[in-house]
């Protein structure tokens, strides 16, 4: 039985892909908050948030060029090295949808 693609929502489309690709990287860049311990926790939920769209994005082949053009390539790579458990995971994700070849 053939795998099918998981559905995405309309935030997460190849023509979307600019506008919502720059709004995840600027927030999965700045995963810690300066401030309260509620502030922190806000900006580490914000950044999960925001990987797990850009994981979800770079499953369209048509998106990764906007994506790695868009600076993802770097906040991926640090939340995967120092994030909660959850957002190390979806940045591996989104890291290895980012190298498949379509």
């Amino acid at each position: 039985r053939a795998a099918t693609a998981p559905r995405l929502p309309e935030a997460c489309s190849a023509a979307a892909a600019p506008g919502v690709a720059s709004g995840c990287v600027a927030a999965a860049s700045s995963p810690t908050a300066s401030g309260s311990e509620s502030d922190a926790a806000i900006a580490a939920v914000t950044a999960e948030a925001a990987v797990t769209i850009l994981a979800r994005l770079a499953l369209l082949p048509e998106a990764r060029s906007e994506l790695s053009a868009c600076g993802a390539l770097p906040p991926l790579i640090a939340i995967a090295g120092a994030g909660s458990a959850r957002a190390r995971l979806v940045a591996a994700a989104a890291l290895t949808n980012l190298t498949v070849e379509s």
